[in-house]
């Protein structure tokens, strides 16, 4: 049972917005660097989804285990996936398409 279903809604949203990114860039780029460094951001994004969210719906928590659930899904969005979109979308917007990994 979700006790907080607006909040796991958000950080659905948020991957979703994240993933669409993703897929820019995919788009964009043929460095098979920079598209390892894609990858692994959507996996991230992917761990979020199947392992935070999914387990939130299928086990049962008290409203207290599921806030720091949901936490640890939204610290992984805040301190691993933010800064890595973040730095592969300046590294594109530097390089253009030419973007190789670094």
């Amino acid at each position: 049972m979700i006790h907080s279903a607006e909040r796991v809604k958000a950080i659905r949203d948020r991957v979703a917005a994240d993933l669409e990114a993703v897929a820019y860039l995919e788009g964009q780029t043929k460095d098979p660097g920079f598209r390892q460094r894609l990858q692994l951001i959507r996996h991230h994004l992917d761990d979020i989804e199947l392992f935070f969210l999914a387990t939130s719906a299928r086990e049962s928590r008290t409203f207290e285990q599921e806030a720091q659930w949901l936490a640890q899904a939204e610290k992984v969005l805040n301190v691993y996936v933010a800064p890595q979109i973040k730095d592969a979308q300046d590294d594109f917007e530097r390089y253009g398409p030419a973007v190789t990994s670094s």
